[in-house]
């Protein structure tokens, strides 16, 4: 085994300790948020965040400068495609998180805003598995298309708050007395949060008041959301679809390499087994000449 190849399995093990203290690094931050064990276990829990991060910049500044498939430290930062976004992610939350380490920040920023320094340094769980990496570049693909969705959802709601206000105002102040009191009225109608309550004092006084709140539900909760929810599985697919375009891609780059060099291989061998033939066709001897005998007579008497 070449010593390339023990650095990189070195490498693997290292990621996967890495990716294991994230999950405990992950379940002290939510241990501290316990009152009970942060009472009693938050000097330890504290002490062990804090050790976790200097392992990150450790490792991260490994990554950097002695990666064994990598030449140069831009290709920490830069791919053939563009900038490696997971990198750069990875680099900002050990940097911000390793903030907390310098002595004096507590007094600058709070003990609450240090344990949020500390906890981004579980965000680079992100920056590690696949499913995520799809997830979260899925999300922000999708976000043109729900911005969209998200106007037109306002566009309606707007409309749907305006006409409840002028029909409903008397009959049910505390839900559509004012138009912000109306709009959180059909954000709940939307996520059938008190559907109920809020519709039934309404047709007491309002026999059709059913129309207006079940095609406010119907466009906004089972078209519009299914819409959005629409657009991150399109953008997931497409992300899914363009990874295995590309390494479809460089398969077949590589075929058509491996092809290349098959083709330069097969005619360098015709030429040397042309050039095998002429040199033992140059050194083969020539024929011998057969052997002369001498004329006699038919009575075994020679003629000369």
């Amino acid at each position: 085994m070449t010593r390339k190849r023990r650095t990189i399995k070195l490498f693997h093990a290292l990621e996967v300790c890495i990716n294991v203290l994230l999950v405990l690094n992950l379940a002290a931050a939510l241990l501290l948020s316990i009152p009970s064990v942060r009472n009693q276990w938050g000097g330890a829990l504290d002490l062990f965040c804090e050790v976790s991060i200097v392992i990150f910049v450790i490792e991260i500044l490994t990554r950097i400068f002695l990666h064994p498939t990598r030449r140069g430290i831009h290709r920490f930062f830069r791919t053939r495609k563009g900038w490696n976004h997971w990198n750069l992610f990875d680099l900002t939350v050990t940097g911000i998180s390793a903030l907390s380490l310098f002595s004096g920040i507590e007094g600058l920023v709070g003990a609450r805003v240090l344990r949020l320094l500390r906890l981004l340094s579980t965000g680079k769980v992100i920056s590690r598995y696949r499913q995520l990496h799809d997830l979260t570049e899925a999300v922000f693909a999708a976000i043109p298309a729900i911005l969209g969705a998200g106007l037109y959802i306002l566009f309606i709601t707007t409309l749907y708050a305006i006409v409840g206000v002028g029909l409903y105002r008397d009959t049910s102040p505390e839900f559509f007395g004012t138009l912000g009191e109306a709009y959180i009225s059909l954000f709940q109608l939307m996520i059938f949060d008190d559907w109920g309550v809020i519709v039934r004092p309404l047709l007491s006084t309002h026999p059709f008041a059913w129309f207006y709140a079940v095609s406010f539900t119907l466009i906004a909760a089972f078209v519009l959301l299914n819409l959005v929810v629409g657009y991150l599985v399109d953008s997931i697919q497409r992300i899914r679809f363009d990874r295995e375009f590309t390494s479809h891609q460089g398969l077949h780059h590589e075929s058509d390499r491996l092809q290349e060099q098959l083709e330069r291989f097969e005619k360098a061998f015709a030429v040397w087994q042309r050039q095998q033939q002429r040199s033992s066709a140059h050194k083969s001897p020539s024929a011998p000449a057969a052997p002369s005998t001498p004329n006699t007579h038919p009575d075994g008497s020679d003629s000369n």
